[in-house]
């Protein structure tokens, strides 16, 4: 009888971090935090914010599993891993702190719930109270907090973690209440070096030229680099292509090309998530090429054309033809579609409509009196 295969793991599970070495792109954060754990320190709020993926979630695990653990020394933050603290924290969901969802909470009644709970002694070493999706949770509800977060004597008060995606939605008075940790869009090299590393661990055969995709459609994440790697196992001949989707995309915007780009939205169409990656990817460089024309200051990866050999030549042909106005019009047309895809039946659909939309528009106006941006791009 043969060995049964065992049960396939999703990456992004798999490669969820478990201590302070697994978290890729967050220096900064990890070392202040592990300062913290040596000290003990308590902070009655941290507000983690940043887009999903970017590593909070796990952030609030590994944190509160290394002030709890009971096996490590005292000079040191890491969670040693065996003690029944950290087998605890590990097979619990919830990492063994009190958890909640704020788009599940109802109201300020569950709020105040939630103060209660935090004044009563817990069963572990250091108790935290999570509050994830924090920026769901009403103008009323966030005044509950004040006072319990004002608190800077009572130590068995238990702090609160809060984690967000939309930081601007964070009312001022908690802002100026927590510390903030801000986790960033993991760089483009960083990301490549981490793929690579995945790519080794698993035995997986990925070219340059598929690190180089997924990198670039990771979306600033290490949980979206993972996704991409499983993706790109799929169909690895389609990701070989020295072009990017969203290379091919912009490509045939900024031309005017309408036939073209009916030929390539039809290939793409056939991949399972490639024209909403590669939309999403194509408004992050539109945003950033933006605000380059604005004289800010933007890394040369996080632009447009970053995988052609004539990519001065690309963003400058870009600047001629896209003023400042149509590149808001175009930029307007492809976010719509994310609005309108969750409820649509057919995904690919509606995102092949908004750059047939985009790309109609620009070549409807690329021939009419505009003044060009301005800027031109040197590499």
């Amino acid at each position: 009888m043969g060995t049964q295969e065992s049960e396939y793991m999703e990456l992004h599970r798999k490669y969820q971090p478990r201590t302070w070495d697994d978290f890729v792109g967050q220096d900064e954060i990890v070392t202040e935090l592990k300062k913290h754990v040596i000290k003990g320190k308590h902070v009655q709020g941290r507000l983690f914010q940043g887009k999903a993926g970017t590593g909070k979630s796990s952030m609030v695990r590994v944190f509160t599993k290394a002030m709890n653990c009971i096996g490590r020394p005292e000079d040191s933050a890491a969670p040693c891993m065996v003690c029944d603290s950290c087998l605890t924290f590990d097979a619990n969901e919830d990492g063994g702190m009190t958890y909640f969802n704020a788009s599940d909470l109802d109201g300020v009644d569950a709020v105040r719930q939630i103060i209660s709970s935090g004044r009563i002694q817990q069963n572990v070493k250091r108790p935290f109270i999570v509050i994830d999706e924090c920026h769901a949770l009403s103008p009323q509800a966030w005044r509950v907090f004040l006072s319990y977060l004002d608190n800077k004597d009572d130590l068995n008060l238990t702090p609160i973690i809060f984690c967000t995606t939309d930081y601007r939605r964070i009312t001022e008075p908690i802002d100026t209440r927590v510390q903030t940790y801000k986790f960033k869009n993991i760089k483009l090299a960083t990301l490549k070096q981490y793929i690579r590393k995945i790519a080794a661990a698993e035995e997986l055969d990925i070219m340059d030229a598929g690190v180089d995709w997924c990198a670039k459609n990771a979306g600033g994440s290490a949980r979206g680099a993972l996704k991409r790697i499983e993706e790109y196992m799929r169909n690895p001949d389609i990701y070989n292509q020295e072009e990017s989707t969203a290379t091919l995309l912009l490509r045939n915007l900024v031309l005017g090309n309408l036939k073209k780009l009916s030929v390539e939205l039809e290939s793409l169409g056939e991949i399972d998530g490639a024209l909403r990656n590669g939309t999403e990817t194509s408004i992050a460089l539109l945003t950033n090429y933006l605000m380059f024309c604005d004289n800010a200051e933007i890394d040369d990866s996080e632009l447009p054309f970053d995988d052609i050999a004539k990519r001065e030549l690309a963003i400058n042909r870009m600047g001629q033809t896209l003023s400042i106005d149509l590149l808001m019009q175009v930029l307007a047309i492809l976010t719509s579609a994310f609005e309108g895809y969750v409820s649509f039946s057919d995904e690919e659909l509606i995102f092949k409509i908004a750059w047939v939309r985009a790309t109609a528009l620009v070549d409807k106006e690329v021939n009419s009196s505009w003044e060009p941006n301005g800027r031109r791009f040197k590499r």
